[in-house]
């Protein structure tokens, strides 16, 4: 199966601006949600993805 026209449709620069300052009103409104973890914090909770044994493959 084929794709046709692949990649031809572009942002104009009046879309980028609107998505850009979306994107930047969402990154405000969620920066107080975010949790800032202590090095002892870090160590203890380590990474949050799977171990690479336990992804279905």
């Amino acid at each position: 199966m084929s794709f046709d026209n692949l990649g031809n449709t572009h942002f104009n620069e009046e879309q980028k601006t609107v998505i850009f300052e979306a994107l930047q009103l969402a990154i405000v409104n969620l920066e107080g949600m975010s949790a800032n973890l202590s090095p002892k914090e870090r160590s203890k909770y380590g990474k949050v993805v799977p171990d690479a044994g336990t992804i279905d493959r």
